[in-house]
């Protein structure tokens, strides 16, 4: 009974390919789509706002690209600040380095490399030393080159196209995009429940059903408010905002219940139906 309970152990640990066909559904790297588009596997003007799949006959490949244009903008005003806050750095220390002569301008050197690579801006920004002055060099035509996948997506699956279609698989990985979120919430951002040390079984229990429960009622509010186009943080910061005075006079508690909202605010609660009072 012992070996044969061990063999079948092993057998459920570690299954053939005959006993199971396994697909997968994942996204690739910006570097891997840079690759898919230099073999012309994919065309860059296949990135838009609505789905487009591309196979990959040899390997039977599917790729499902989209370019999100809230994440396009996103990404290209981040960056764009990056290079502002790289700029203006080194043009405080040229006006330092004018006003104090026995300043050093490898010390100002190095603090524009430091940021240049804390901003992982390399590529686009070199910094040089002319005439005891920072002078920056922005590479604009890679800049450009780099902003062309800002958004840019690729969903990869071996799943037939007989068995799930192209609009399936797209929400298939939004939703793992969500259960990431949740665990993502549940544990280090909105409840701000971290960090809690357990060790009895009565404790983790409640403390993982505060968390769950946390989690059950953002997820509440987001999803209701989801048509007034706001973001998560957004609503839950503008609800937050939202309290009563409370008075005690002579044994007696007077609750003062907020009147004059902020037309944002209003919308919420509107929304999410609830009556203050």
């Amino acid at each position: 009974m012992g070996r044969r309970f061990k063999k079948d152990v092993v057998n459920f640990l570690h299954p053939t390919s005959e006993d199971y066909k396994w697909n997968y559904l994942t996204t690739i790297t910006r570097e891997q789509i840079q690759t898919l588009l230099k073999q012309d596997v994919i065309q860059l003007e296949l990135f838009g706002n609505e789905l487009a799949e591309v196979l990959d006959k040899e390997s039977g490949t599917r790729y499902i690209l989209r370019r999100n244009p809230v994440r396009y903008i996103e990404i290209k005003q981040i960056r764009q600040s990056k290079i502002n806050s790289v700029i203006s750095l080194a043009a405080e220390q040229n006006a330092y380095l004018s006003e104090h002569k026995n300043a050093k301008v490898e010390v100002a050197l190095r603090k524009i490399t430091e940021r240049i690579e804390k901003f992982k801006l390399k590529k686009i920004i070199s910094c040089s030393v002319i005439d005891n002055k920072l002078n920056l060099e922005i590479d604009t035509e890679t800049q450009q080159e780099i902003e062309m996948l800002d958004g840019c997506y690729v969903v990869k699956t071996d799943v037939p196209k007989e068995i799930i279609d192209m609009k399936t698989i797209h929400d298939r990985y939004k939703d793992l995009a969500k259960v990431e979120f949740a665990f993502r919430t549940m544990k280090t951002t909105l409840e701000k429940i971290r960090p809690i040390f357990v060790r009895k079984q009565e404790r983790t229990r409640g403390h993982v059903f505060v968390a769950m429960l946390a989690y059950m009622i953002v997820k509440y509010i987001t999803d209701e408010c989801e048509t007034l186009n706001y973001t998560r943080e957004f609503i839950i910061e503008s609800l937050d905002k939202i309290s009563y005075l409370q008075y005690t006079l002579e044994q007696n508690t007077v609750n003062i219940v907020p009147q004059n909202l902020l037309p944002h605010q209003k919308e919420m609660i509107d929304q999410l139906k609830i009556e203050l009072k």
